[in-house]
């Protein structure tokens, strides 16, 4: 938590349990087989529609 860093990640079952326990300062899951373009567009999205608290201890996908 430290560095302030958002975890991006394909591991949805170990990473949902933790994000809940723990504070965080973002959590991305991304879906396994989406191509590059659609991680990248989706992570964009995510980026622009963050407010101001960013996406702290949120979990999203993409």
């Amino acid at each position: 938590m430290q560095h302030g860093l958002v975890l991006v990640t394909c591991n949805r079952d170990d990473v949902v349990k933790l994000g809940s326990e723990r504070p965080h300062h973002g959590i991305v899951i991304v879906s396994p087989g989406r191509s590059r373009a659609h991680v990248r567009a989706a992570m964009l999205r995510l980026v622009e529609r963050a407010t101001e608290t960013g996406l702290a201890n949120n979990i999203n996908f993409a």
